[in-house]
């Protein structure tokens, strides 16, 4: 399992796929994108060549 600190660096470096966010995600902060991605995409840590969202 990935700390809070892992998840942040690999959102900041844009390593992950999640589908479409919903609308309204104007105020969102880092904490709100990364708890979606939990929900409904996919981390991909450095060293995966391939990341797919299902699968």
């Amino acid at each position: 399992m990935m700390t809070y600190d892992e998840k942040v660096k690999l959102y900041n470096a844009k390593r992950y796929l999640m589908p479409l966010r919903p609308l309204g995600t104007k105020n969102w902060t880092v904490r709100d994108y990364i708890r979606y991605i939990d929900q409904h995409g996919r981390w991909c840590p450095d060293g995966r060549d391939q990341c797919e969202l299902y699968g």
